[in-house]
C-alpha cells in the first residue's frame, strides 16, 4: 500500500504541476511557475463558521522561500481572545499556543492593517494562491480577517487552487487526508512532517509537492503500477476558485 501510495502521490504532484502551469499560461502567456504562485497556509482557532480567529499566516513562493510568516495581532488582551472562542477546547488550545504569556513562538506580529498592507505588496492580478483544502477555507478566512479592517479588496480577483481533491482521487482509501499524511507518503523520513500544524512548515510541505525532485518517483513499467494517471486523476476536476 505504501509503495503504491507513493506512486499515486507522485502522479498527483505531476498533474498538479500541469494544472498550475496551464492556469498561469492562461493568465499570462509569458508567465512560468514562479513568483506569481504563492502557497498559503493559516493556523486558526475555529469556534463556528462565523466565529474564528486567524492566528498565523504564511506564504511561500514557488521556489520554496517563505515570503511572509507572521502571527496576527488582534489588538485584544489574551483573556478577551479566549472568551471569543469559549467552549471549544481545540480553539482555546490554538489561542493559548499563539497568544498566552508563556507561548513558545517568536514570529513577528502584524495587526490586520499591517497584514493587509504587506499582502497588497505581495499580490498581483496574476497571483494564484495554492492551498491544501477543498473549499478554499484558508483564503476565505484570511479574506474575512482583512474585511474586519476594510482590506478585503486585497484578496479580490485572486485565483486559487485547492488541492485536497487531487490526492483524494489519486490515493483513495487513506484513513485521512491531512497534509502530513499525504506528505509522508511522497517524502518518507522528511522532518517537515513532524512540524505539521504550523503555518510555515505546512506551506513548505505543500510547495514541495509541485517543485521537488526528491519525492518517490513513479516507475515506468512496474507490475504494481496503478494504470494510466489520467484514469485516476482528472486535471479539470481540481478544485479552483476566485475570491470575489
Amino acid at each position: 500500500m505504501e509503495e503504491n501510495g507513493s506512486k499515486k502521490v507522485a502522479k498527483a504532484r505531476a498533474k498538479l504541476q500541469v494544472k498550475l502551469d496551464n492556469d498561469m499560461a492562461a493568465m499570462n502567456e509569458a508567465a512560468k511557475l514562479g513568483s506569481h504562485v504563492l502557497f498559503l497556509d493559516l493556523e486558526f482557532a475555529l469556534k463556528s463558521k462565523f466565529e474564528y480567529l486567524v492566528c498565523e499566516v504564511t506564504l511561500v513562493d514557488a521556489k520554496g522561500t517563505v515570503v511572509l510568516s507572521v502571527v496576527v495581532d488582534h489588538q485584544r488582551p489574551y483573556d478577551e481572545l479566549l472568551k471569543l472562542i469559549d467552549g471549544n477546547p481545540l480553539a482555546e488550545r490554538a489561542v493559548r499556543k499563539f497568544y498566552s504569556s508563556d507561548r513558545n513562538i517568536t514570529l513577528p506580529m502584524m495587526t490586520k492593517h499591517e497584514l493587509g498592507n504587506s499582502l497588497s505588496r505581495l499580490f498581483t492580478r496574476k497571483t494564484i494562491l495554492v492551498e491544501y483544502s477543498t473549499g478554499g477555507c484558508d483564503g476565505r478566512l484570511l479574506e474575512g480577517t482583512l474585511a474586519d479592517v476594510e482590506r478585503a479588496d486585497v484578496m479580490r480577483d485572486l485565483d486559487s487552487i485547492r488541492v485536497v481533491k487531487c490526492f483524494r482521487q489519486a490515493i483513495p482509501g487513506l484513513p485521512n487526508y491531512e497534509l502530513s499524511t499525504v506528505f509522508s507518503l511522497a517524502f518518507p523520513g522528511d522532518n517537515l512532517v513532524h512540524q505539521a500544524h504550523r503555518a510555515a512548515p505546512d506551506a513548505v510541505m505543500l510547495q514541495k509537492f509541485v517543485d521537488s525532485d526528491d519525492a518517490d518517483d513513479v516507475g515506468d513499467s512496474d507490475s504494481d503500477d496503478v494504470g494510466d494517471p489520467d484514469e485516476s486523476f482528472d486535471v479539470n476536476s481540481t478544485d479552483t476558485g476566485r475570491f470575489e
